[in-house]
């Protein structure tokens, strides 16, 4: 549940649990199918693109209503004052990544597409 929490590396897991990162790949695969099939839905990461309407109804088949809604997180500042420049977010004053969060009714996140720069509106 953890891999599916946090997503951490395989690396970290092993760290975490005191395997190396081949056995937790193996067990990854393993648990995660017993997992889907006690929860009785499929574990899966939110969507990164969705290209049509077609495809989104594809995807969120019953879905009535959706909520989007906008993020804005401190990261960082980085060393290269271009890039530091295109991260700098005036509204909160410092370097921010921005990005968008869609969800349901049921509050489940399905889409989250790629962040952006913290100076793009």
């Amino acid at each position: 549940m953890l891999y599916l929490k946090c997503y951490p590396t395989y690396d970290l897991q092993g760290l975490l649990f005191g395997l190396d990162r081949t056995r937790v790949c193996r067990w990854v695969k393993i648990l995660l199918p017993v997992l889907e099939m006690t929860l009785g839905r499929e574990c899966v990461l939110p969507a990164r693109q969705i290209r049509s309407a077609e495809e989104f109804f594809r995807a969120f088949p019953g879905v009535k209503d959706v909520f989007i809604d906008g993020t804005e997180r401190p990261v960082q500042k980085p060393k290269n004052l271009r890039r530091r420049k295109k991260m700098y977010s005036g509204k909160k004053r410092q370097t921010t990544r921005k990005g968008l969060i869609m969800t349901d009714e049921t509050r489940q996140i399905g889409f989250i597409p790629m962040s952006k720069n913290g100076r793009r509106h």
